[in-house]
């Protein structure tokens, strides 16, 4: 995993002047995904923590001339060509491709941190593919409507045959339509008010989708009513499919057009019930792969969105220079691959034990001084043998990455000159964090050295 990730980024131009360059870009981008995989979301902790296990790491980066320092780290990414950077991204990725089954997701997000002036910050399109949860490629564009001319340049980086595209009403064009069926896929696309005439067509069709008589009629068939309860929230859903055409006038011009549905959902929280009806058109004829494969979609949002926002605080980080914000958005994006696809068995058991020893840990750093002291003493004990005695799944690195998040949330030592002026307890901290980097996520889900 390492050699494939390391020998693909090789592909990537530097666009410094060789002759005045101190520091490889293969060794710039490696200390970053490396960092960004064991939690570490700013660059300047990533240099340091590189900079204080120096010698441990030449032993996979050469660092001929010691680690480079933030700035220049920033003003790399910020000249690196995140185009080719796009293509070099679904080059490593292109070996799970043939595992993509069902649907892939594609969906825009603004990163906040980005905006500056009039410029509203840099939006990415990403392809998610959600059985696997990772995610396969990105595209860059300014604005969130020109995700439009985004997205066919994103589905033609993809070998898409035999699965499930799902995009919201931003991509409800025709030509994307078109895309997709050659591509010999299916597609499902929200329907909204920038396809208006199709919108109201559908909407009062759906009017009478009560009416048994009418739904024979038009070919209407619809899923069981779902309710899910979860977090004090009741959420029911119900989905709707016609696959009997011959009414609409428009039925041509969208090619592989199959159906046309509608999902109504209806949330209870406190008491009080709001309903929303959302329509789409689709190239399938199943009412019941339709309902998943819109229930697939919001993994894009919950899943990969969601953890960039709140785990590496995405938006909150102002990457402005060049193109430094997509290419630290797809750094970030390749991190998450990596902590998932580690190749290891299951155990669930074990995480749960973990988990456990998490919640025990940052519940009692509010308790006094005593008693912090004698939980992380047992708790470095119980998670040291819990983590040697046995293989464990992909995901327990993903619990292992969000323990350094929530440790590293207790420190802000960034000098080598601060950790003799830290407590005892920062001090142990700092060695569980480093641990737990070095001798159980790096080995792990990159195999290069021995835990």
């Amino acid at each position: 995993n390492y050699m494939r990730i390391q020998e693909a980024l090789k592909e990537i131009e530097d666009p410094r002047v060789q002759e005045r360059t101190r520091h490889s870009l293969t060794d710039i981008l490696m200390m970053c995904l490396i960092g960004f995989v064991c939690g570490i979301t700013l660059i300047e902790d990533i240099v340091f923590f590189f900079d204080t296990n120096l010698e441990r790491f030449r032993k996979i980066i050469p660092f001929k001339n010691g680690v480079p320092d933030r700035n220049t780290v920033y003003r790399v990414l910020a000249l690196i060509d995140d185009r080719k950077f796009e293509e070099v991204m679904v080059r490593i990725m292109k070996p799970y491709l043939d595992k993509v089954r069902g649907v892939v997701a594609v969906d825009g997000k603004r990163i906040c941190g980005s905006a500056c002036g009039g410029n509203k910050g840099v939006h990415i399109v990403s392809a998610w593919a959600d059985e696997i949860g990772l995610c396969l490629a990105q595209y860059k564009t300014e604005e969130k409507s020109n995700e439009i001319t985004a997205i066919p340049e994103l589905l033609e980086l993809l070998d898409l045959s035999g699965i499930i595209v799902t995009i919201d009403a931003m991509g409800c064009q025709k030509e994307i339509c078109s895309m997709i069926i050659e591509k010999k896929s299916d597609y499902l696309i929200s329907l909204k008010g920038n396809q208006s005439t199709l919108h109201e067509d559908v909407k009062e069709l759906f009017e009478k989708a009560d009416d048994e008589k009418f739904c024979k009629e038009y070919g209407i068939t619809q899923t069981e009513q779902k309710v899910e309860v979860d977090h004090g929230r009741i959420e029911s859903r119900k989905c709707f499919l016609c696959t009997n055409l011959s009414w609409l006038r428009q039925k041509d011009d969208w090619s592989g057009l199959n159906g046309v549905g509608m999902l109504i959902s209806r949330r209870t929280v406190g008491g009080i019930t709001s309903t929303e009806k959302r329509y789409f058109i689709t190239s399938l004829k199943d009412v019941n792969m339709a309902n998943c494969a819109l229930r697939s979609h919001w993994g894009v949002e919950n899943n990969l969105h969601w953890t960039l926002d709140t785990v590496y605080n995405e938006d909150k980080v102002r990457n402005r220079e060049g193109h430094s914000a997509q290419n630290l958005n797809l750094l970030r994006k390749l991190s998450l691959n990596a902590l998932k696809t580690a190749p290891l068995v299951s155990c669930k058991k074990k995480i749960l034990q973990i988990s456990y020893i998490v919640n025990a840990i940052i519940n009692s750093y509010i308790g006094n001084d005593t008693n912090l002291l004698y939980v992380i003493e047992n708790m470095i004990k119980c998670f040291f043998k819990i983590c040697t005695t046995e293989s464990v799944s992909g995901s327990i690195y993903l619990i292992i990455f969000n323990i350094a998040i929530h440790f590293s949330g207790f420190i802000t030592v960034r000098d080598r000159d601060n950790i003799v002026s830290c407590s005892v307890h920062q001090k142990y901290f700092i060695g569980i964090i480093s641990y737990l980097r070095i001798h159980i996520i790096i080995p792990n889900v990159f195999s290069v050295w021995s835990a």
